[in-house]
């Protein structure tokens, strides 16, 4: 018996030496991955690759590219402390509630618009605000002090990327908000500005206060903005376009507040004349990987729409679009509008007058260009889509 006791007790010193030698050695991966080094990251490769077949077995981690890296490490790093800050939705002129792990139908909001529609919650899944690219609403459903964003009529500012609503590192109670100026139809072809407005939820009881608005990011933006996590899992990456070069500009918010990355093309273009090409979804991958981007445009002289998908790579450890895909399909004088990656990012949803799957499993372009599916032609023009 004795024995049998001695034992269990190397076993169980052996195993907890083991497990926490695992538990040092992926801290030192993650380390180094935050250091802007690829060498760094090559020296731990093949013992982070042990790792990463040990955590996508127990995570359902699908590896996309050369994005894996950045997958683990904001894992590691919890990114999404509770998963309830996006709780509640409003989306058209509709609002769903996931607090209960379904979707519920969600009443009482201010707005009344079709589009450009952004809310965010606590970490307890309590709604903080709401807008519409036209005033920021508080809790009660009410302007936020200074809330007044936008200059035209209620109808919902024409950003179909529902514009962007980003909290501070490092604060519990600054958010950031970013809005292309409103594309008002298919014929407007003048550029626009992208802006930014501070909100501090501190203030008025915790119905927060708009203490700054109207800061010009942009002045030839096109109505894209978009946002990625950076891989240390603080940090944000905010990517606008310009409307007229369709050069992107990549900036960083940390806790020192916002500060310019760089300007840079992937290598494509849509070859579509601006006038006609301000408005599309901007929309990155779950893993931070890929971005989608689609124009929509209309030709007024010649009365047909023109259209354009392109599927940009991003680096979420230095902020970097590269290596564009150009991607050709069948979609004479076809409506296209919005973008969404399905959860394991394998495919693309392009909607618009119709309902259109794209398959990314393997990143070539011949493979991508020739997996479009028609899943729906029974569908609502000017639609966009959310995951």
């Amino acid at each position: 018996m004795k024995n049998v006791y001695i034992f269990w007790i190397c076993l169980f010193l052996i195993i907890g030496v083991s497990f926490r030698s695992l538990i040092w050695d992926i801290d030192v991966i993650e380390i180094e991955l935050y250091k802007n080094n690829n060498s760094l990251v090559k020296k731990k490769e093949n013992q982070f690759t042990a790792y990463e077949d040990i955590l996508r077995s127990k995570r359902n981690i699908t590896r996309i590219g050369e994005s894996v890296y950045n997958q683990i490490s904001v894992l590691l790093k919890d990114s999404c402390p509770t998963g309830l800050e996006t709780s509640i939705w409003y989306i058209g002129e509709h609002g769903l509630n996931w607090n209960k792990g379904f979707s519920a139908v969600d009443t009482g909001y201010a707005i009344r618009g079709g589009e450009a529609q952004t809310s965010i919650c606590d970490r307890n899944g309590n709604l903080l605000f709401y807008t519409d690219n036209n005033d920021i609403f508080n809790s009660l459903h009410q302007v936020m002090d200074n809330g007044n964003i936008y200059f035209p009529s209620r109808a919902g500012g024409r950003s179909s990327t529902m514009n962007l609503i980003l909290p501070e590192p490092g604060s519990d109670s600054l958010y950031w908000f970013f809005y292309p100026d409103q594309i008002t139809d298919q014929t407007d072809t003048f550029a626009k500005k992208l802006r930014y407005a501070i909100i501090d939820m501190s203030q008025n009881g915790g119905l927060g206060k708009v203490v700054q608005k109207h800061q010009i990011l942009m002045d030839t933006s096109s109505e894209r903005v978009e946002g990625i996590r950076h891989c240390n899992g603080k940090d944000w990456w905010i990517i606008g376009q310009n409307a007229i070069t369709e050069q992107f500009t990549v900036w960083k918010l940390d806790q020192n507040g916002l500060s310019l990355n760089g300007k840079m093309n992937s290598g494509v273009s849509n070859n579509i004349d601006w006038k006609f090409a301000l408005r599309g979804y901007l929309k990155s991958s779950h893993s931070g990987a890929q971005i989608a981007e689609v124009t929509s445009g209309y030709d007024r002289v010649n009365r047909i729409y023109l259209n354009a998908i392109e599927l940009h790579h991003f680096d979420p450890l230095t902020g970097t679009i590269y290596n564009g895909l150009p991607l050709t399909f069948n979609l004479y004088n076809e409506f296209v509008y919005g973008a969404e990656f399905s959860s394991d990012d394998s495919k693309l949803y392009i909607t618009g007058s119709k309902i259109w799957q794209i398959d990314l499993s393997v990143l070539d372009t011949a493979e991508i260009n020739k997996s479009l599916v028609l899943i729906s032609d029974q569908y609502r023009r000017n639609t966009g889509l959310r995951y």
